[in-house]
């Protein structure tokens, strides 16, 4: 029997910026710093002529910059045609760097295209190089040099080039705009200085007021003993002068009292002028607490910088120039060769360490390379649970990241745990409503579905599309995208007949609200025609993944990975139907593309493989089909290691080469192939039945060598295993 597998394909969801900024990533320095200076900036309320201020937007926040905006997964060629069309300008950061790119040279034609006013919203910075070398092409076509400013520093400097670049996309001249700017930097200097001023002058008038009523309360002490002494003189000397005496007294004990008052009067001035002292020198320390977090961000991204610069993008120098691999060298060289010099260099700084290596492992990841991401994507949570503490979105970010690398390479026990303990968290900090807590819930509902725990998924997707409902209604993107998941779960506990009309519904509510040429329409299609095929219509299932197959090129072109993953999945409804010879063609084709376009050691590109392999088999070139399954077998081996699918290539290769009467070697790879699918079973939900498949296997070839007695002891065998199967479900 042989297995097949469809891809499913999530939603995305677009948002609108105010200027797209198209760069050469070798110039990513000054796009970095252009992102920041755009969204961060404060528009002059009278930046804008009279009349005209409530007309225009006073933020220029958001602004494009694919490292910052482009998501986790799905298509990057898609995501930047997405973003060029819902950006208002294009920015173009001019060098000889984009102007060799044709990637920037590509972005420039397709934002031109798209509207016949954005010829107009077109503008050019100069970051290096002379004019009209550093213009790329599409920039300059129809022989008008464009009027660019200039960002360096025999140019315009920075900061005016910034303000062309802003008065340009704002529609504001240049010079009133300026003028604006340096009058609002003078009035918050002038603020400042104000307060502080005033803060002086109530310190120094409180500080003397204390002075003087501490004065006046020593002179009426004085007074009082004075008056005292006399009143008892004037005992002494007659008692007719008593009653006087007495009313003296009196008088000196009121002077007291109110000297006493003054004296606390006085003590408490006193002590609210300490107090002004302490909350001045307090926020002098906090202020300077500041400054130096300031500082240390700084430094933190420059180290960041330094090593990327000093260790990956320098592998690209001659070999053995300040460590360089040639002018040749990969990515993944270049990454594997700065990764041993990240502990010595960040042994100090393990949050510059973190950020380091959890971009090493995600470049790792984007490069099919789950086993290389996760030593690098481990060590970068556990730095930030010891820095940040295990509640810290950077911290929960790591653990998703992690849980994503564990799912790909096999590991999903330790991605279902890690899911697990995300969700809790976030439940605790953000609340079970959020919609970064909706997502955590729906990855960890294809955690247990690949465990098997089918009710537990079913349970959890249910709750998160009631929640999503009632939050963001019925026919938003993520809604439908949380039914499309509980359909995945109804099908894999076999409740088919739910799981296809949710497909349908899911199909149906796509094309209402995003269109029908929309990519999560198109994998809704796909998902809805493996729906049809489980339940035995393969004729709607093939003409629907021919459909999808006709948009999909329509819309993302031929070689577009999506495109190729809906041949693959055509081609495997022709080999449902024993379509072989149409199976190993289509087959065929999209296997040379998946290698040209994400490379050979790719798991989809490997799924190709072997499913070329069986149609190739089942066409007579048996040949052809045993050359294709090693291969496969040595690409498993290196992308995810011996796990239960390893040695289930091992077992269909074993029955080919009883096919091809090579029993020796067809003994060698059943044997290897039974015991280490027995060996992984509890990993696999459908484990039974393919190994039950193993043993006839291994039956078929004892007979066809003539072996019949080893042929009848692993038939007991078979027997023995489906007796025992069906016993454990009464």
């Amino acid at each position: 029997m042989h297995f097949l597998i469809s891809l499913i394909i999530m939603p995305r969801v677009n948002q609108h910026y105010r200027a797209f900024i198209s760069y050469s990533h070798r110039d990513s320095k000054w796009a970095k710093w252009l992102h920041k200076a755009l969204e961060q900036y404060h528009v002059p309320i009278d930046a804008f002529p009279p009349g005209e201020s409530d007309k225009k937007s006073r933020s220029l926040s958001p602004v494009f910059r694919d490292r910052d905006e482009l998501p986790a997964s799905g298509s990057l060629a898609d995501t930047i045609q997405e973003a060029l069309e819902d950006s208002e300008n294009l920015i173009v950061l001019c060098s000889p760097n984009s102007a060799a790119s044709q990637y920037v040279n590509a972005e420039i034609e397709i934002f031109r295209n798209l509207k016949p006013e954005n010829e107009q919203r077109v503008y050019a910075l100069v970051v290096s190089g002379d004019p009209p070398g550093c213009f790329p092409p599409a920039l300059v076509a129809g022989g008008a040099e464009p009027i660019a400013a200039d960002a360096r520093d025999e140019g315009d400097g920075k900061t005016d080039a910034k303000l062309k670049l802003i008065a340009g996309i704002l529609g504001v001249g240049f010079d009133r705009l300026k003028r604006r700017e340096a009058t609002r930097q003078r009035n918050r200097l002038l603020a400042i200085v104000a307060v502080v001023c005033v803060v002086a002058v109530m310190t120094s008038f409180l500080a003397l007021w204390a002075l003087k009523a501490e004065k006046e309360a020593t002179e009426q002490k004085v007074v009082a003993e004075q008056q005292r002494e006399l009143a008892v003189e004037s005992e002494k000397e007659a008692t007719k002068q008593r009653d006087r005496a007495e009313e003296q007294t009196e008088l000196a004990k009121k002077a007291a009292a109110e000297a006493t008052k003054q004296k606390n009067v006085a003590e408490e001035q006193r002590g609210l002028a300490e107090k002004s002292a302490k909350t001045a020198t307090a926020a002098k320390v906090i202020a300077e607490k500041q400054r130096e977090l300031a500082m240390q961000s700084e430094k933190e991204a420059k180290d960041v910088l330094l090593f990327f610069n000093a260790k990956v993008l320098a592998a690209a120098r001659p070999k053995q120039q300040d460590g360089g691999l040639g002018i040749n060298a990969t990515i993944r060289e270049a990454i594997d060769a700065a990764e041993p010099q990240i502990s010595n260099a960040f042994a100090d700084q393990p949050k510059v360490e973190a950020t380091i290596r959890s971009a090493i492992g995600t470049s790792y990841w984007y490069l099919g390379e789950a086993r290389q991401a996760i030593p690098q994507l481990q060590r970068a949570l556990a730095l930030r649970v010891t820095e940040l503490g295990p509640k810290d979105p950077y911290t929960l970010k790591s653990r998703t990241v992690l849980a994503n690398a564990y799912q790909r390479a096999g590991r999903h026990q330790d991605a279902l745990e890690m899911r697990e303990k995300n969700l809790q968290i976030k439940k605790e900090v953000l609340g079970a409503k959020n919609e970064d807590t909706l997502t955590s819930s729906s990855n960890l509902a294809v955690s247990y579905r690949r465990a098997g725990r089918f009710k537990e998924a079913i349970a959890l997707d249910q709750e998160t599309l009631k929640l999503r409902t009632e939050i963001l209604g019925a026919e938003s993107p993520e809604t439908i995208s949380s039914m499309g998941s509980l359909a995945s779960s109804y099908e894999t506990l076999g409740r088919n007949k739910e799981s296809l009309e949710l497909r349908e519904k899911v199909l149906q509510l796509f094309t209402k609200v995003l269109g029908k040429g929309h990519p999560d329409t198109l994998a809704a299609m796909q998902n809805l025609a493996h729906s049809y095929d489980i339940a035995g219509r393969a004729k709607e299932a093939q003409d629907l993944h021919k459909n999808t197959l006709a948009l999909r090129i329509e819309v993302q072109g031929a070689e577009h990975p999506d495109t190729l993953r809906a041949k693959y999945n055509l081609a495997n409804t022709y080999i449902n139907a024993g379509q072989w010879k149409k199976a190993a063609d289509l087959h065929e084709k999209t296997l040379e593309s998946m290698i040209k376009v994400i490379g050979e050691e790719n798991l989809e590109t490997v799924a190709t493989m072997n499913s070329l392999a069986y149609a190739n088999w089942k066409t007579g070139r048996l040949a052809e089909g045993e050359k294709l399954y090693r291969r496969v077998i040595v690409l498993q081996k290196i992308l995810t290691g011996e796990d239960f699918r390893y040695y289930y290539t091992q077992s269909l290769l074993g029955e080919l080469l009883t096919d091809l009467k090579k029993y020796d070697d067809a003994q060698d790879f059943l044997l290897d192939g039974y015991n280490g699918m027995a060996e992984h079973a509890a990993k696999n939900n459908t484990a039974h039945s393919q190994l039950q498949y193993a043993l006839l296997r291994l039956v078929n070839l004892y007979n066809a060598w003539g072996k019949s007695r080893s042929a009848e002891v692993w038939n007991k065998k078979h027997a023995a295993k489906e007796a025992a199967y069906e016993a454990s479900k009464k």
